[in-house]
């Protein structure tokens, strides 16, 4: 195993030993069962309805409740992606503390002995964030499909390829959105040796993101900024986040932000003495 793998493993047993991590895990599985309750609670609401009911709002319920849109183990699974901007909060704290921690904690001296350069300590917690980023989102995506199997069984609508498609994009999207931001918690957090300090202004960055693309979205350069290329479901659901921009060049705006922060990052752990 490479020494960068091997780094990984070390931060992944840490981060797995760390509470706070489990207390996100539990949150979120509360969050889908709790999105699953009210889904199944509408549902009974829509079939007591359709029982009494004239006919013709009998045929307009029916076609509405029937629908693999909205109405299925996939069609739960995509409503599910509303959930995700909390995986990405996770993230971006989990990325503030990586290197924080180790400071905080006084161990950045043990690591800094170890036969691993700096550079590739640094490339090891990104990484690590990232995988766990990934395992985030696969939970959400299999306990999703497990509480939709749950309410509406097996015997619902078939979804087209076209469901599957969209969902699964939404997901990469939403997943590639968060990578700049993490980047930047991690380069924020190398910065100033302060967790909480990165992850605040890495989330209200991520929030006021949207703010600042609407009002410079109508320049030319707007396309060039991190924030306007962010929104990448507007080109699921048939737009664009900014103006003559697509899907490859927003995609690249991004890892092209995200390799810019962690080469800041790199330059800053590299230099700073411990």
């Amino acid at each position: 195993m490479s020494n960068v793998g091997l780094l990984v493993k070390g931060e992944l047993y840490k981060t797995i030993k760390n509470r706070k991590l489990w207390f996100f895990f539990i949150f979120i599985i509360c969050l889908v069962t709790i999105s699953g309750a009210k889904t199944l609670g509408d549902l009974e609401t829509q079939q007591q309805v359709l029982r009494s009911s004239t006919a013709v709002y009998q045929d307009f319920m029916h076609n509405s409740i029937s629908s693999p849109e909205i109405h299925s183990v996939l069609g739960f699974v995509k409503k599910s992606i509303s959930i995700t901007w909390v995986i990405n909060i996770v993230m971006i704290i989990m990325a503030s503390s990586i290197i924080s921690n180790e400071y905080s904690w006084g161990t950045i001296k043990y690591l800094a002995v170890r036969p691993f350069k700096r550079e590739k300590i640094l490339i090891a917690k990104f990484s690590t964030i990232i995988i766990l980023n990934i395992l985030f989102y696969m939970i959400i995506i299999s306990y999703s499909y497990l509480v939709g199997i749950i309410i509406h069984g097996f015997e619902t609508q078939v979804a087209g390829e076209k469901l599957y498609y969209i969902t699964l994009k939404l997901y990469l999207y939403h997943f590639i959105s968060n990578i700049p931001y993490i980047s930047l918690s991690i380069m924020v957090s190398t910065l100033l040796k302060s967790g909480g300090l990165a992850s605040t202004l890495s989330i209200i960055t991520s929030i006021l993101g949207g703010m600042i693309a609407s009002v410079i979205n109508k320049y030319p350069y707007a396309k060039y900024i991190l924030f306007t290329n962010t929104d990448l479901a507007k080109y699921v659901q048939g737009g664009a986040p900014t103006i003559g921009g697509n899907e490859f060049f927003s995609v690249m705006i991004i890892f092209v932000y995200s390799f810019f922060f962690l080469i800041i990052s790199l330059y800053i752990f590299k230099k700073r003495s411990i």
